[in-house]
């Protein structure tokens, strides 16, 4: 019951502190530029809607011509912020699906590793395994709202994180399969 107690009124204490930033301190917060990533989104959106099988076929640029209003940039052409909806409106459907399989197996394996099989590891092994786990679903978050892919060193820093996940995938696997856990 203390638990309990003590976690409901962490929650309160959230929603709370929530509330009150947003109340007193909207003015000095960040927008996160709604009009900006709608007005783009909506042009990679009609972009995929144009021709959603395989969208441009890559030949158009990721970055779009921002004409609603000036931005403090050296340019106009600026990213839709949405890694998958680019993927979408120059791909279509086929690079989307290209894209999810080669992410959502590899994501599902290692999650099912953790889930199922992670107390049998030692614990360094489920921690790091854990670790690159958590990189790479946040990355697939991120890239939902912002460039990653048009940006060479994140989109490294990207695949590289999904990697080191299916080789710990790997790795725990064969350690549990030679210690006749699994």
């Amino acid at each position: 019951t203390t638990w309990l107690l003590a976690f409901v009124a962490m929650i309160l204490l959230v929603f709370v502190a929530v509330w009150v930033g947003y109340n007193y301190f909207d003015d000095d917060m960040p927008t996160g530029n709604p009009e900006y990533r709608l007005y783009t989104y909506e042009i990679a959106w009609q972009r995929f809607l144009s021709s959603p099988i395989w969208g441009t076929l890559f030949s158009e640029s990721a970055v779009v011509f921002f004409s609603k209003f000036d931005v403090a940039s050296s340019t106009q052409y600026l990213p839709t912020h949405s890694d998958p909806l680019d993927i979408m409106a120059h791909g279509g459907v086929v690079a989307l699906g290209l894209w999810l399989m080669a992410i959502v197996p590899v994501l599902w394996r290692a999650f099912k590793m953790a889930s199922l099989h992670g107390a049998d590891l030692a614990w360094s092994d489920e921690w790091v395994h854990q670790s690159y786990l958590l990189m790479a679903f946040t990355a697939l978050l991120v890239c939902m709202f912002n460039p990653i892919y048009n940006v060479p060193n994140l989109a490294t820093a990207n695949w590289m994180v999904l990697g080191c996940v299916l080789s710990s995938t790997q790795i725990c696997t064969r350690m549990l399969q030679q210690e006749g856990r699994l």
